[in-house]
């Protein structure tokens, strides 16, 4: 509630270095029940984005996941341990099981997967296509690795 009264109230914002004020407007608010209810064509892939209400056990790339350090053979910077770092920031399960899609990881080679102009750039300009599976359903949205915020490593559930 304090989190949204502070949105709600928020009309202006400056930037580091900036020309001036940023104007702010909200553009929606509410819970994932109500984003589920969205009228036609908004919720077209709000249910792969979401995965249904009670979960999802596995979980496909739909946006190359980067990943945020550099890749190690083995130990925490292994891809496995970059993932599972990434979902225990969340306050997600450790992946049971994870697969790098070769043939889709080849098609996502056209993504825009580093900042073009300033800010940090990932250690590797990678991104893989993975299924990630869990022991029990999670629910989504889950964005993960480099870049998450701007739309990257974005998976949408895949009920098998």
């Amino acid at each position: 509630d304090a989190a949204q009264f502070a949105i709600r109230t928020l009309r202006r914002t400056w930037t580091k270095g900036g020309a001036g004020d940023l104007q702010v407007a909200l553009a929606g608010s509410g819970d994932l029940d109500m984003l589920r209810s969205l009228p036609a064509p908004l919720h077209l892939h709000v249910n792969e984005l979401l995965g249904p209400p009670d979960g999802c056990c596995s979980w496909v790339s739909t946006t190359p996941f980067v990943p945020p350090r550099f890749l190690k053979p083995r130990g925490s910077n292994s891809l496995e341990g970059q993932i599972n770092a990434e979902l225990t920031s969340r306050g997600l399960p450790s992946v049971e099981e994870f697969e790098v899609l070769e043939e889709v990881t080849r098609s996502f080679r056209h993504f825009v997967r580093c900042r073009q102009h300033g800010g940090s750039t990932p250690p590797a300009d990678v991104g893989y296509a993975l299924r990630l599976r869990f022991a029990e359903p999670i629910v989504g949205p889950l964005p993960l690795g480099y870049a998450s915020h701007f739309g990257l490593g974005l998976f949408f559930a895949n009920e098998e």
